[in-house]
């Protein structure tokens, strides 16, 4: 068919035809003469344009429709609600111009004020082409789920990452020392940094940036219904919406079935309602984003060993290089807090206790006389933790732990090691002059992870210092950080000795 037979089968004007294929709505074939020859496929696709152009639905939109971009559902309900608002608006200058025509007022004698009151409230609404369009020159709304998620998930990742830091760099809690923590208490502190760190920094960057990380990655910008970047209120509104509406406060299956709903309604081309509550609209400036929902996730995953080498390096204790006993006794206690152990001692290295304290003695019965007082903060024991070897400028070159027991007569009894606090002393020293990791995973970290009964006095070398372990023993069988009397042994005795020292 030519033009002629399309505007008199269809009643398009050809105009009208030539600006659709201008669009690019329509892509007829040329004949061997160059003229265009529309086919049956053209003139149902017109029959289309036509019936959506009578619902004064704009070129844009059909053209979004026609890509798959955009259902046609979704587009149809989004321009019913324009069209009732352009009807309210309407009604609202009827109803003026009813009152003007009633008083038979003259332009001279016109008095604005007396009829703006007649006004509906749809009248102050933004003009239908204003809501049609994105604020921005080739962006197109963002209703695609998958796009806004993984733009979501990565700013969580990126605000949690960075409240962990602040956590374990600034405040110097470790992950290490909540390993004691129930699984779903962690999990919450993770969830609840990670969402006020987002509260804090998403509605700053908003009403700066128009966009975040994750936003900026997979392409999305926000603003208000006038082209303006949201002010720092309408960004705290939305954030929280986003939390308690889209994500259901994190509530286990509750959240599942908040984003399952927000998947519906973006799938259904319906603004969210945080997103109409904080008056603000979401496009998008990039058509194709799947290889940028890839960097997003890959980017995610490599927050994970950031988060756990803040809380490696958060381990390590406040005094660095040449350290003095007072000095020493802090690096033991703060190693000792960080990793929630009991360890408490002071410049000479007694053991303190952390509170006031009645403790049943070894051997007691439980009578009145058989319980000991412990105060706060003095020490328990006849016997330091540990002993120091000093340089002539009262510098600590070396550490020493012993500890030696038995029994005799068949009735002996297990006894402990003390593993944890070997560990902590060890780092204590050697992490004023590492790293965190290499006093975790360090030879000497490594040589005191073994079973006591390996331990067998050779030195092991790391650096400048020198690690020495030994256990001797009889009568007893090692299991760990305890030693158990052999059956049937009549006595028993062990020896348990440990050396850490700085080459000069």
């Amino acid at each position: 068919m030519n033009i002629r037979e399309i505007e008199e089968q269809l009643g398009i004007p050809r105009a009208s035809v030539r600006y659709y294929e201008k669009e690019g709505l329509l892509h007829p074939r040329r004949g061997s003469n160059n003229y265009r020859d529309y086919s049956e496929e053209d003139a149902a696709a017109l029959r289309k344009i036509k019936l959506l152009r009578q619902l004064d639905m704009p070129i844009e939109t059909i053209r979004a429709v026609q890509a798959g971009e955009l259902p046609l559902t979704g587009a149809v309900e989004r321009q019913a609600a324009l069209l009732e608002n352009e009807s309210a608006r309407l009604d609202s200058a009827r109803a003026v111009c009813r009152a003007m025509a009633a008083d038979r007022v003259t332009y001279a004698a016109l008095e604005p004020a007396r009829y703006e009151g007649l006004s509906l409230p749809g009248q102050s609404s933004p003009p239908p082409e204003e809501l049609r369009r994105p604020p921005v020159e080739g962006a197109r709304w963002a209703y695609d789920p998958w796009q806004r998620y993984w733009a979501r998930t990565f700013d969580l990742s990126l605000a949690g990452a960075a409240a962990w830091a602040v956590m374990t760099l600034g405040f110097r809690v470790s992950v290490m020392g909540m390993a004691g923590l129930p699984r779903w208490l962690f999990q919450a502190v993770s969830i609840a940094l990670s969402w006020g760190a987002l509260l804090l920094l998403e509605p700053l960057l908003l009403c700066t940036w128009g966009t975040t990380p994750g936003k900026w990655l997979l392409g999305l910008e926000l603003r208000n219904k006038q082209g303006k970047k949201l002010t720092f209120r309408q960004g705290l509104r939305r954030t929280w919406g986003v939390l308690f509406t889209g994500y259901g406060l994190e509530i286990p299956l509750f959240s599942l079935y908040c984003l399952y709903r927000g998947y519906k309604e973006c799938r259904e081309d319906r603004p969210m309602s945080y997103d109409w509550e904080a008056e603000n609209l979401y496009y998008s400036k990039v058509p194709q984003w799947g290889l940028r929902a890839v960097a997003a996730i890959g980017l995610a995953l490599l927050l994970l060993p950031v988060r756990m080498e803040c809380s490696v390096q958060a381990l390590r204790p406040p005094n660095r290089g040449e350290v003095t006993a007072a000095e020493f006794a802090e690096n033991v206690n703060d190693v000792s807090r960080m990793l929630d152990s009991g360890l408490w001692v002071n410049e000479e290295g007694f053991r303190l206790p952390k509170q006031t304290v009645s403790i049943l003695m070894d051997g007691a019965h439980g009578s009145e006389d058989d319980w000991e007082e412990r105060c706060y903060g003095e020490p328990y024991e006849d016997e330091p933790a540990y002993t120091l070897e000093l340089d002539g400028d009262g510098f600590v070159t070396a550490v020493r732990m012993e500890q030696e027991g038995g029994f005799s007569g068949g009735d002996g009894e297990w006894a402990f090691l003390p593993l944890e606090d070997a560990r902590i002393i060890t780092m204590a020293l050697r992490g004023a002059w590492c790293g965190g990791w290499e006093m975790l995973r360090g030879p000497a970290a490594g040589a005191l992870e073994q079973e006591p009964a390996m331990w067998t006095g050779q030195p092991v070398q790391e650096g400048a210092f020198t690690l020495t372990l030994s256990l001797e023993q009889e009568g007893y069988d090692a299991g760990g950080s305890y030693l158990f009397p052999q059956e049937g042994a009549e006595e028993g005795r062990y020896r348990f000795s440990l050396r850490l020292e700085r080459a000069e």
